[in-house]
């Protein structure tokens, strides 16, 4: 069943997992989820990356899930090791013993391992650019816009990603999801439930929100700021003050980061269900939409594509726009950690690391299959062969 909770006016529509009469029940109480312009099927932007590329065999189990940047993939091997691979054919270019406590990280320049109290910075080829002590890493490290920002010891640390130059430091608490940025701002979930918001040159505090219990990762936008929390909640937050614009009671914990696009903010929960609300009102944009697997992380939105992906052999994709299933990826094993994708000129990409007790450790890279090729139109005959055309009728 659901019912309407109004904050601040606004309402917010309360999910429970068992709910075959969603929508006339949402209906009934006065939201309205709303007609949805359905995308055409042969939308190139909605052809699910599933056709393998290539695949490649580990010589041990990944330690965790690749990261893509520039035409390599970066992944850590149980064995104690850092590999780089090429993204053209998935042969191995280097490899660095080091052995990752937290998630990697790259931008266009470097890749960046925490290991040990330390953070290590290789540039693609593998040169070692630099390295600093930072302590143990409590949270995945954040690299974006230049900037390189980890969590350790209860602080925040901003290291410059050119060099690893400290620009500054501040006591936050203890954080274990990783830090999100956008604008001039750097929002950090502290471990306490507080949601603060630093300003991204010098780290002076803008504002912080506390909330019941702890927090997802941070899905900001400049106008709004989107987060879960352990009290079932899904949170839109003012980016200006911190003040909630909306909330919406979920009913179970989410999973990994919220993603969001223009018009919607998408999330998956325990409940193994996709949902999507109107970034403005939380109200639902379309109906629930099952996966048959607990999602590994949030989902991954790119362009008019939604996938969800879990410790299981498929991926699953749904349209932005309606929610409607466009198909899957299947894969020879089940995941090892959530997949990579990729969006480049020539369409989706998707690197993923399976395996299992009865299967071979393999990388394996897959894309979009090639548009289909129309047709020719076919005209019909107005005179039989080798008789003249009359001027006309068709004649050149």
């Amino acid at each position: 069943m659901s019912r309407v909770l109004y904050y601040k006016g606004v309402p917010s529509v309360r999910t429970t997992i068992s709910c075959r009469l969603v929508a006339p029940t949402v209906l009934a109480l006065g939201v309205v989820i709303p007609s949805v312009t359905r995308a055409p099927a042969d939308d190139p932007a909605l052809r699910v990356p599933s056709e393998v590329r290539w695949s490649a065999t580990l010589a041990a189990p990944a330690a965790g899930g690749p990261v893509l940047a520039g035409t390599y993939i970066y992944f850590p091997l149980q064995s104690g090791v850092v590999v780089a691979h090429r993204l053209a054919d998935g042969g191995e270019v280097w490899r660095k013993e080091l052995r990752p406590d937290q998630p990697l990280s790259a931008d266009a320049e470097h890749v960046f391992v925490a290991a040990g109290e330390a953070i290590y910075a290789f540039t693609h080829d593998g040169t070692a650019a630099w390295h600093v002590q930072s302590g143990a890493l409590t949270a995945p490290l954040l690299t974006s816009d230049g900037w390189v920002i980890a969590a350790s010891g209860g602080r925040v640390s901003a290291y410059r990603a050119a060099d690893g130059t400290q620009v500054w430091q501040r006591d936050t608490g203890v954080a274990r999801a990783r830090a999100s940025i956008e604008g001039n701002r750097v929002y950090v979930p502290a471990e306490d439930g507080r949601l603060l918001a630093l300003e991204l040159a010098d780290g002076t505090p803008r504002w912080e929100h506390r909330f019941k219990g702890t927090l997802t990762e941070v899905l900001p936008f400049a106008d709004r700021v989107y987060v879960g929390a352990s009290d079932r909640y899904f949170y839109c937050l003012d980016a200006g003050d911190g003040s909630i614009a909306w909330r919406v009671l979920v009913g179970t914990a989410l999973r990994g980061k919220p993603a969001g696009d223009a018009e919607r903010a998408y999330v998956v929960a325990l409940d193994n269900q996709l949902r999507a609300y109107d970034r403005r009102s939380g109200s639902l944009k379309w109906p629930l939409r099952a996966v048959p697997f607990r999602p590994s992380g949030g989902p991954t939105v790119l362009g008019s594509m939604i996938l969800v992906a879990g410790l299981a052999p498929d991926v699953h994709a749904f349209n932005a726009v309606t929610g409607d299933p466009i198909g899957k990826i299947s894969l020879p094993a089940p995941l090892l950690a959530p997949p990579a994708f990729l969006d480049t000129r020539l369409g989706v990409l998707m690197t993923a690391i399976t395996g299992d007790l009865n299967a071979q450790w393999k990388l394996s890279l897959t894309g979009q299959p090639p548009a289909p090729i129309p047709s020719p139109k076919v005209a019909p005959l107005t005179a039989l062969p080798g008789q003249p055309v009359p001027a006309g009728r068709g004649g050149l």
